[in-house]
């Protein structure tokens, strides 16, 4: 069984990392961003998703060596939707 990162949500998972990852490299804000998850997820607008644990979880990918801050990755997933 998979468990969400510290924080975050039950269901969380990469296909929201590189989400968020995508709308990092596009320089949205960090309230923007929980906007923009509340709008394209709807199965995250009751739940409490603070600021902080948003730019620990984007810290923590940086780090990770993933891909997810490539602007391509997220491109092709996500242009039409933000």
């Amino acid at each position: 069984m998979m468990f969400p990162p510290a924080g975050l949500p039950p269901g969380w998972s990469t296909e929201h990392d590189i989400f968020i990852c995508h709308l990092d490299v596009r320089g949205y804000t960090l309230p923007e961003i929980l906007e923009k998850i509340r709008e394209i997820f709807p199965e995250f607008r009751r739940d409490v998703i603070h600021e902080v644990t948003l730019d620990r979880r984007l810290r923590v990918l940086d780090l990770g060596g993933k891909d997810y801050f490539r602007r391509d990755v997220g491109e092709f997933l996500w242009s039409a939707m933000v």
